[in-house]
């Protein structure tokens, strides 16, 4: 009986011990998804910066945070810096390739020429998952969107925007290469614009459902 209890306890350990393993190596998948979105973010001229970074969520859950993540470079054709409220990548160790991210709002932005924006909402998130080391699938969704620009006349606003993105590469004949292609899903509900109100008094608010491809450029 002694012996027993003795193995019991003996494989509990091993058990506690093999988890904590794989949640570290979850984690740093999680950590990597998070440092390949900041690199592509680079790659497309903004240069993020997560300050004050922390890893926790043992034993289920794998949470990556950044407090106040700066950034600096090109947004919308022209220099400028921001800031987010607070950036969180989410991960589970029993699904390693899809993560979550939860930005918290808003995300402000002042250009050189003193103009500015402000984006905020009530939800924002972004799921990503892999196949291997490539991007499969993507969703964006951000709820209750107001956007304020200077020269903007009114904000923009939308109840929900959501866009899917899923993999769907084409081969060309000729080469055999594939155009690393992606279907599009895109759906605007509950839209408005004020300037469209004072000039169309009887408009509903505005719908949008459209999808597409897009390709590597």
């Amino acid at each position: 009986m002694k012996r027993a209890i003795i193995i019991g306890v003996a494989l509990l350990a091993l058990a506690a011990a093999g988890w904590s393993a794989l949640w570290h190596v979850v984690a740093g998948k999680v950590e990597d998804g998070l440092d390949r979105w900041i690199a592509r973010e680079a790659a497309a001229g903004r240069v993020w910066t997560c300050p004050e970074r922390r890893v926790d969520g043992f034993p289920k859950q794998i949470q990556v945070t950044c407090a106040n993540p700066a950034f600096q470079g090109r947004l919308g054709g022209r220099q400028a810096s921001g800031r987010l409220g607070t950036l969180i990548a989410l991960g589970r160790v029993t699904d390693p390739n899809r993560v979550l991210f939860d930005l918290q709002g808003p995300l402000t932005a002042e250009y050189e020429d003193g103009r500015a924006l402000e984006l905020n909402w009530s939800a924002l998130r972004v799921i990503l998952g892999r196949a291997g080391t490539s991007l499969d699938n993507a969703t964006f969704v951000i709820e209750d969107a107001r956007l304020s620009a200077t020269g903007l006349p009114a904000p923009l606003a939308a109840e929900r925007v959501q866009a899917d993105l899923k993999a769907n590469p084409r081969l060309d004949p000729a080469t055999n290469a594939s155009d690393g292609g992606y279907a599009l899903y895109l759906r605007v509900v509950g839209g408005a614009f004020a300037p469209l109100d004072r000039l169309l008094p009887a408009t509903a608010p505005i719908e949008i459902e459209t999808q597409g491809r897009l390709t590597r450029g």
